[in-house]
């Protein structure tokens, strides 16, 4: 009975491949070569690519394959293989039902008489499990709206590899609101309730493999108003005063379709009316919460109104950054703990806190984030550290101090120069102590000054290297400069500095006098008359080969002239 059955199917089978092939060609002579040949043209006719057969089902292999010199090749020239099983057979028409389970690219190859080649393939898929089943809503169409009281009709399909058509309780319809709808590939109902539904129908074989087919339809209310959407703005937007605000929305009603122009009318429960149509900005929203109304009316002037709420806000203002600590110019030894304390303060998020607050140095980069923290391994160099806080809205502000980490402070050296460098009474005296040093610090040293050197300080700390000083009287003078550095390290260093009293002439003269008389008589006028007086002294100055006479000297520091008087 079955060898009955195969016989009868390939007797069809080869009916069919008779009556597919074309019974004549044109043989025109190639302009190229009268002796070209012109490969088979090849075509599985079955199975068709995608074909889904389970294992140990006959599968029907039928093939065409004509030559543009031969005409219809001879069954011999057909050949089929499966990338999966090899060689399958030979000839124009095959039942193959030993194809294992797995994917397989079925080829044919025909072959003429010259050995020319003609290929075709197709992809199919046998396996020995239940193939799923696929199931379709034919209707009502995907999206559509009903009123209360209109009649629903469902129709749906589904097939089976294995078990055929599916009918009956294979198929169930489900709603995401009201659950259970019926069975069967038809269903006809009036009781869906007023909303929107998700519409499921489900189709399951006999082994329970299932399919799902999906709509979403609409049940309106029964005075058949128009159904109102706003599309943007969303609710709870929130924008600020003068942005331009994008409005726009849909409405469609059963009689009348899609609504437009001046079916649809915007509102704000705030500024009033708005404009009309799908769509249009607005840039002139006053601050507040804004109930915003999109209203749809039919031609009957049934209306339906869509709302959402809007906030409009004053312009966002620029936070306030402020470092507390450290201090600006402030100093620390290398390996410190260093304390870093900042706030932000914003009109509209208030306190700023966490990532809002970001603190970096030009040396070393990002060291922190929040209102403080600690670091005690920032480079030894002097760093300009910044504080940016960040709202919410992304406006920020930056707060910069500068402070210096140092090596392990050494003492200054204390150096200073004198100009001039020897003068009278009358002389301004010009001290510098520019030429101090200090390995870590040297533009914030402070010095003093102690004019006599009498370990009393006569000038008080400054950063001034530069300080001048004129002595009342003559002398020979020690002058002690003192250096601190910012570390409290210090130094000292002194010079020697002669005041002389001013000269009253170019010359020095010696007055020679008769006799001891004459000479107390000139030395008391010259003491009363003569300024800045010298001396009085006995000189011997021989004058006609007397005998030594008494002299009155005045001593210049340029030289020496003796006058007789």
């Amino acid at each position: 009975m079955i060898r009955s059955k195969i016989c009868f199917v390939l007797i069809a089978v080869l009916a069919l491949t008779t009556a597919c092939k074309k019974t004549e060609f044109l043989n025109p002579l190639d302009p190229l070569s009268p002796n070209y040949n012109h490969l088979p043209v090849v075509k599985i006719l079955t199975p068709t690519a995608g074909s889904i057969f389970r294992v140990g089902i006959p599968i029907i292999f039928i093939g065409e394959g004509t030559d543009f010199e031969e005409g219809d090749l001879d069954s011999t020239a057909f050949v089929w293989s499966s990338d999966i099983d090899g060689v399958l057979g030979i000839g124009e028409a095959l039942v193959i039902s030993s194809l294992s389970d797995n994917t397989h690219i079925i080829t044919l190859t025909v072959t003429d008489s010259r050995t020319g080649t003609g290929i075709s393939s197709v992809t199919i898929y046998v396996t020995d499990g239940n193939v799923q089943p696929v199931a379709e809503i034919l209707s009502p169409p995907d999206n559509s709206i009903f009123f209360a009281g209109d009649t629903l009709k469902f129709k749906g399909t589904a097939s089976d590899f294995e078990d055929g058509v599916l009918t009956g309780s294979s198929l169930i319809w489900l709603s995401n609101r009201d659950g259970l709808l019926g069975a069967g590939d038809s269903l006809t109902t009036t009781s869906i309730s007023l909303n929107t539904h998700i519409i499921s129908l489900i189709a399951a074989d006999t082994e329970g493999y299932p399919d799902t087919s999906q709509i979403t339809i609409t049940m309106a209310d029964t005075n058949r108003f128009p159904a109102a959407c706003i599309i943007e703005p969303d609710d709870g937007s929130v924008f600020t005063l003068g942005e331009t605000i994008e409005f726009s929305g849909i409405a469609t009603d059963r009689e009348d379709g899609d609504l437009t122009g001046s079916s649809l009318r915007w509102y704000s429960d705030v500024n009033g009316f708005l404009s009309t149509g799908e769509s249009f900005t607005e840039s002139g929203l006053s601050i507040a919460q804004h109930t915003i109304l999109l209203v749809a009316a039919d031609f009957e002037d049934n209306r339906d109104t869509a709302a959402v709420s809007i906030t409009v806000e004053p312009p966002n203002q620029t936070p306030v950054a402020a470092i507390i600590s450290p201090h600006n110019y402030d100093e620390f030894d290398i390996g410190a703990n260093i304390t870093f304390l900042g706030v932000g303060i914003d009109n509209e998020d208030g306190e700023l806190s966490g990532s809002a607050l970001v603190w970096e140095s030009d040396k070393d980069g990002i060291i922190g984030t929040g209102q403080t923290f600690t670091r005690d391994d920032l480079s030894e160099n002097v760093h300009t550290v910044g504080l940016t806080v960040t709202d919410s809205k992304g406006a920020s502000d930056t707060a910069e101090i500068l402070i210096e980490v140092r090596p392990d402070n050494t003492p200054p050296t204390a150096s200073f120069t004198i100009a001039p460098s020897s003068g009278t009474v009358d002389t301004v005296f010009t001290f510098d102590a520019s030429g101090s040093t200090d390995n870590e610090t040297p533009i914030y040293l402070r010095f003093r000054w102690d004019w006599e050197n009498d370990g009393v300080f006569d000038t008080e700390l400054s950063t001034n290297p530069v300080a001048t000083h004129q002595y009342p009287d003559s002398g020979l003078y020690s002058i002690k400069l003192f250096v601190a550095d910012p570390g409290g390290l210090t130094d000292t260093v002194s010079q020697s500095l002669e005041v002389l009293l001013p000269d009253t002439s170019d010359t020095t003269f010696a007055m020679v006098l008769n006799n001891e008389s004459e000479f107390n008589d000139k030395s008391e006028e010259l003491l009363h008359n003569v300024p800045y007086y010298k001396s009085l002294s006995e000189q011997n100055y021989p004058r006609n080969n007397s005998s030594p006479d008494f002299a009155l000297t005045f001593l210049d520091r340029k030289k020496l002239f003796n006058a007789p008087y």
